[in-house]
């Protein structure tokens, strides 16, 4: 859910688009990189919450500087939304790099041995 909504966002920081890259006026990483600080920012507001009194969803094992969230876990949230940003904008590349109207073998052969009818 934290992806898609952060995917969104930095699409529209971006490229003013609510989806799709728009090609050739950002670099992947520029919005792999954004989706990641989106993400991340979203995190800011989330756990000092979750991990709060009121909830204690979570328990740290060593409290940190902002509102008992340990610094790390903002750098741990950075990588990771990276790489899952990173995953999906090279699969959303992948798929717009695929002519339009042109079946793939796979697609193809799987019509021939499913007929609908």
């Amino acid at each position: 859910m934290l992806v898609y909504a952060s995917y969104g966002l930095a699409n529209l920081i971006a490229d003013r688009l609510p989806g799709g890259i728009a090609v050739g006026r950002r670099p992947l990483t520029g919005l792999v990189l954004l989706g990641a600080l989106v993400i991340t920012a979203l995190d800011l507001v989330v756990d000092p919450i979750l991990s709060g009194p009121g909830f204690r969803a979570w328990v740290w094992d060593t409290a940190g500087p902002y509102y008992g969230v340990p610094i790390q876990n903002y750098f741990g949230w950075i990588v990771t939304a990276f790489v899952v940003h990173f995953l999906c904008r090279s699969l959303e590349q992948r798929a717009m790099a695929q002519p339009a109207g042109q079946p793939s073998t796979t697609h193809a052969e799987l019509l021939l041995a499913n007929p609908v009818g």
